[in-house]
């Protein structure tokens, strides 16, 4: 690919962390494309008042611009206000997934960039980008216009629907088609598309999407006293980890500690729900924002990943086994990785679940042949320099 490209991302939250899997997508990508020759701007949401920047974004940026937006993570919402944005996205045309990221200020920082600015490649980051993709298009002149779904938002919604048995139930379903048509039209108005993984490709149903998994960077770390029995990561505000954090607590924690009283969970990332924060007793400990996450992955026994739902790919998974930590998921967690039985362990049931943790958890040698292979697969298969190889060929018109 010919270098010295000038690329604007505009992307759901700027990359100050990365906690979260859209984030740790973003950063890495614009990382590695700064290595490679490329000019990068970046706008994204932030939130309001004083905030910690914890990577270095600003110096991989030519321009690091951040638009101010309350509750990022719409933890708690008002309502009132959920009920007034529902109705807005029926007349404006947009799901209501994607309507409440509007805000007119970031519409107008996207404008003045693209319009200042002679980019070649305008990179859109998740559905949370979609508005001012639709604004930008409708005058779009010479940039080449990639969107990176990242993962079906209407794919994840469908299998949050199977167990969903509120009233909510027909909203969430008028909603769910409405998402996945959306999400369809994007893909068709995009120069090129991107997806993480093979399923969500599926579901969508346009063969024209390309897919780019998420990478992992190889460490090595030293090894460290193995003092957590069984841990389990990610945004502890994300509908999809509350699920599989609170399924593991109540229907599988009970069945090892039957066997196993001083066994411990913890539960470590940002933003904990009041939900979550529950579920701590003396056997299972909420931790919240940690400073090093690597850190707690190299000092569990076990990593497990009880997701139930969802969609894309898990990257948590690729972060414990490159940890040198042994994985047990359900099926669910393993899509998108595609681990084989000798790389992870893989339970679908709370009995099976918990069986295949006391096997492990009393057999070292079993969990270190896990642990290797695990390694050994994650290094082979994931990196961040070949997900952006294939992003450089997107970008080529």
């Amino acid at each position: 690919m010919t270098k010295g490209k000038k690329i604007l991302f505009i992307v759901s939250r700027l990359p100050i962390n990365t906690e979260t899997g859209d984030r740790l997508r973003v950063y890495h990508f614009i990382k590695k494309l700064r290595e490679r020759g490329h000019q990068i701007d970046v706008l994204g949401f932030v939130p309001p008042g004083d905030y910690k920047i914890r990577t270095d974004i600003e110096s991989l940026c030519n321009k690091c611009v951040g638009i101010e937006k309350e509750n990022l993570e719409f933890k708690n919402p008002n309502r009132i206000k959920q009920l007034k944005l529902f109705s807005q996205s029926f007349f404006k045309g947009y799901p209501y997934r994607v309507w409440q990221w509007y805000d007119e200020k970031f519409i107008r920082a996207a404008r003045q960039l693209v319009e200042k600015n002679p980019y070649d490649v305008v990179h859109f980051s998740v559905v949370a980008s979609a508005i001012a993709f639709k604004e930008l298009n409708e005058q779009k002149q010479m940039s080449r216009f990639v969107f990176d779904l990242v993962d079906s938002l209407a794919l994840s919604l469908k299998s949050a629907i199977k167990r969903d048995h509120s009233f909510l139930w027909p909203f969430r379903y008028v909603e769910f088609f409405r998402l996945r048509t959306f999400e369809q039209q994007l893909v068709q108005e995009a120069d090129k598309a991107i997806l993480i993984s093979e399923r969500d490709k599926k579901f969508l149903g346009q063969k024209e999407i390309n897919i780019i998994p998420n990478g992992i960077e190889a460490n090595n770390l030293a090894e460290v006293e193995r003092d957590i029995d069984l841990l389990f990561v990610g945004n502890m505000a994300a509908k999809t980890n509350i699920d599989a954090a609170r399924w593991f607590a109540k229907s599988i924690m009970p069945k090892l500690v039957k066997y196993e009283p001083s066994l411990q969970f913890f539960i470590a990332g940002v933003n904990p729900s009041e939900e979550i924060k529950k579920l701590q007793n003396r056997n299972i400990t909420v931790s919240g924002y940690v400073q090093d996450i690597n850190e707690y992955y190299r000092r569990a026994r076990l990593f497990v990943c009880p997701m139930r739902r969802g969609a894309g790919q898990k990257n948590k998974i690729l972060e414990a086994m490159i940890n040198n930590t042994p994985v047990i998921s359900t099926t669910e967690g393993n899509i998108g990785i595609d681990a084989p039985e000798n790389a992870i362990a893989i339970a679908d049931n709370a009995k099976e679940f918990a069986e295949k943790i006391l096997i492990l958890l009393e057999d070292s040698n079993q969990r270190n042949q896990l642990a290797e292979k695990g390694r050994a697969y994650a290094r082979e298969n994931f990196s961040w320099e070949k997900s952006v190889s294939l992003l450089e060929q997107c970008y080529e018109a």
